[in-house]
């Protein structure tokens, strides 16, 4: 009798560690307790997954997370591959609030490292549609203190020596900025203050936007007799 008991203990508790259980479609809820998915045997929050590859040669893409969503109802709801909301209501709380923290680490040769990477693209040229916009990143920063505020915030930290370091690398396009941008500075009081030297091979300066109209062709231009006086009335020639 307790060989039966111990024989039927073991093969339920090693069919609970085993086995998979699928949800088909449906709502699931848990209010109580963490969820772990992987070799996370205690997870220490509410979703811990845990992803690992210990295989000598791999031959797929290994995703810690992967997410895809699609819609393909006529409707003007919003979609998301990812939403995380992120709230900490206590006043007496010192600790930081992180919407999306991400650390990617690698000890292998010849290997890119992404922090993040997004891809974002539109193909909608195929239905006809009217242009839209299309973000690879949006970034909405709002804040009612008095603290500073950064839409992005980029620290890189390199071998010394390494001239091959970029905090930020745009290729192609426009880059507009709709406000100050300061160079050795952190308050810039002027559309562009830059506290160093600067190199560059031309500067074009140009008092009213857009002022060379005037070299055009079909531009009409003042006559001599019509200009002459202007120099006399606010220039002095010596």
């Amino acid at each position: 009798m307790k060989k039966f008991t111990f024989t039927l203990f073991f093969a339920t508790f090693a069919t609970a560690i085993f086995s998979q259980t699928f949800w088909q479609e449906g709502t699931y809820g848990f209010t109580t307790g963490n969820l772990g998915l992987g070799f996370n045997a205690f997870p220490n929050a509410r979703l811990s997954i845990q992803q690992a590859d210990n295989m000598t040669t791999a031959t797929n893409d290994l995703y810690g997370i992967y997410s895809m969503s699609s819609m393909n109802t006529a409707n003007s709801k919003d979609l998301y591959g990812g939403y995380f909301f992120t709230s900490k209501s206590n006043t007496n709380s010192s600790g930081s609030i992180y919407g999306l923290y991400s650390e990617t680490k690698s000890s292998s040769m010849g290997v890119a490292v992404y922090g993040t990477y997004s891809s974002a693209y539109n193909n909608s040229t195929y239905f006809n549609a009217p242009p839209q916009e299309v973000f690879g990143s949006y970034v909405y920063a709002k804040s009612t203190t008095d603290g500073p505020v950064y839409g992005v915030y980029s620290r890189v930290e390199a071998k010394p020596g390494n001239n091959d370091v970029f905090s930020g690398l745009f290729s192609g396009g426009k880059f507009s900025v709709f406000g100050k941008v300061g160079i050795g500075t952190t308050y810039p009081d002027v559309e562009l203050e830059v506290v160093g030297t600067i190199r560059a091979h031309e500067v074009k300066v140009c008092l009213n936007r857009g002022c060379d109209f005037v070299f055009d062709k079909g531009y009409k231009l003042m006559p001599l007799q019509d200009l002459n006086p202007n120099f006399s009335t606010f220039y002095v020639i010596t």
